[in-house]
C-alpha cells in the first residue's frame, strides 16, 4: 500500500492509503499428476499459448494429436477441445486440463512450472453463455481477482448463490456462497475456472467490472475543533454464520452454516451441495444432510424462530470398485461460533456414543469414525 498524509498545521490530519492491483498474465502450476479447471483472461484461439509448457494430446497442434485428449470443454457433457489453433475460448469460459506432471514427456516430472497468455487482457463486463437448469463450467475473464459476493449478486436471479472452485489441498471441491466458504478470501484468482448451477432463466452468466478487485483507497480525517464532522455507517444485509472443521492430520473437511435474511429452513439456492472428487481418491468428507441433500454449507433464516436439528456427517472415504468405502479412524474436531446471529445457539450431539459436545466450553474434540460400509 502506498499511504499519503496530509497536516493542515492547525489541528487538521487527513491520511489517504492506496492499494495498487496489477493484471497478471501468467499462473504457476504445481502439485502432482491431476484435473485442473482453469479459465484464460483473454479470447480467442489462445489453448496453443496458454498451454504450450504443459504436455497436450488428443488435438490438433497438441503434443501427441493421436492419443485420448486432456483437455475439455463442459456443455451439457464433456467436449474435448478438437483444434488448440483455431478452437475459440471466450474470456470467462472455464475448461478442464489433466495435468501431466511429466510436462516433456522424458519420464521425469517437471512441475511447478509457469504458463502465460499473450494478447489483450480483458478488463471489461463479460456475459458468457450458458445452459439453463444445468451445471455450467465457468472462469474468472480478468487479469485480477474476482469477489465472489458481487459476483453472485450480479447474478442472483439466474443462478443459485453457490460456487464450486476445485480444491488442490484435498480431494474435491471448495465452496463459496458470497457469505461462508472455504475459498480463500472468497476471491476467485485469475486463471481459475469453476461450476456454478444455472436457474430456468440462467442462459448466460456475467461478470461485471464492479466484482474485480482493483486497487482503492481509503481515506482517514482527524479535524480540529471547529471542524467537527459526522459520519454515517452504511452496512449489507445481517448475516451470521457458523463452521465445523475435521481434520485426520493428512485431509481437512469443513461444513458451514450461513445465515441470511432469505434463507430457508429446507434448501434454498444458497446451500452448497457437497460434491465428489473429479478422480476417485482417498479423503475425508463431512456434510450436512437435508432433504435428501449432502450439502458443503447449509443456509439458514437470518431470524430463527424455532429449534432445529441437523444431521452432520463425517467419512473417511477409500474409493473401490463399486465408488467408496467407509474408514474407521479418529478426526479431530474444531470450531468457529463466534458469528451466530443474536439468540441462536448450538448444540452437538454424537449419536453414536450419546455424549453431548460442548461447544462452549473447549477449543475442540476428538470423534471416533467407525466404519460403515
Amino acid at each position: 500500500p502506498v499511504v499519503l498524509n496530509a497536516n493542515d498545521g492547525n489541528g487538521g490530519i487527513i491520511s489517504a492509503e492506496y492499494s495498487v492491483s496489477v493484471a497478471v498474465r501468467h499462473i504457476e502450476i504445481s502439485g502432482e499428476s491431476g484435473f485442473r479447471i482453469l479459465s484464460s483472461p483473454v479470447s480467442g484461439p489462445v489453448f496453443g499459448d496458454l498451454l504450450e509448457e504443459l504436455w497436450t494430446q488428443g488435438s490438433v497442434g497438441s503434443d501427441h494429436e493421436g492419443a485420448d485428449p486432456n483437455v475439455w470443454r463442459f456443455d451439457n457433457g464433456w467436449v474435448p477441445v478438437s483444434d488448440f489453433y483455431n478452437d475459440h475460448l471466450e474470456a470467462g469460459e472455464g475448461f478442464v486440463i489433466y495435468v501431466f506432471a511429466d510436462t516433456d514427456y522424458d519420464g521425469e516430472d517437471d512441475l511447478p512450472v509457469t504458463i502465460g497468455i499473450d494478447g489483450t487482457v480483458n478488463e471489461s463486463s463479460v456475459s458468457v453463455s450458458s445452459n439453463a437448469n444445468d451445471w455450467n463450467l465457468v472462469g474468472n475473464p480478468f487479469g485480477l481477482h474476482v469477489d465472489i459476493s458481487q459476483m453472485l449478486r450480479d447474478n442472483r436471479s439466474r443462478f443459485h448463490s453457490t460456487v464450486y472452485k476445485k480444491s488442490y489441498v484435498n480431494p474435491g471441491y471448495k465452496t463459496h456462497n458470497g457469505v461462508v466458504g472455504d475459498i480463500d478470501d472468497g476471491l476467485i484468482k485469475p486463471f481459475d475456472g469453476f461450476w456454478v448451477q444455472a436457474g430456468p432463466e440462467g442462459h448466460s452468466f456475467d461478470f461485471s467490472e464492479h466484482c474485480m478487485q482493483k486497487g482503492e483507497a481509503e481515506w482517514t480525517s482527524v479535524f480540529g475543533p471547529s471542524n467537527g464532522r459526522a459520519s454515517r455507517n452504511i452496512t449489507n444485509s445481517p448475516t451470521g454464520s457458523a463452521v465445523f472443521t475435521f481434520s485426520n492430520g493428512e485431509f481437512t473437511s469443513s461444513v458451514y452454516l450461513s445465515f441470511t435474511e432469505d434463507g430457508e429452513i429446507n434448501l434454498d439456492p444458497a446451500d452448497a451441495k457437497r460434491i465428489i472428487p473429479m478422480s476417485p481418491s482417498e479423503h475425508l468428507t463431512s456434510m450436512v444432510r437435508e432433504s435428501n441433500k449432502s450439502l458443503s454449507i447449509n443456509n439458514l433464516p437470518y431470524a430463527l424462530t424455532t429449534d432445529l436439528a441437523l444431521e452432520l456427517d463425517i467419512m473417511l472415504l477409500s474409493p473401490n470398485e463399486e465408488g467408496y468405502e467407509t474408514q474407521a479412524g479418529q478426526v479431530n474436531l474444531t470450531w468457529d461460533i463466534m458469528d451466530l446471529p443474536e439468540g441462536i445457539s448450538l448444540t452437538l450431539v454424537n449419536n453414536f456414543t450419546g455424549q453431548n459436545i460442548n461447544l462452549y466450553g473447549f477449543p475442540s474434540a476428538n470423534v471416533n469414525l467407525p466404519s460403515k460400509g
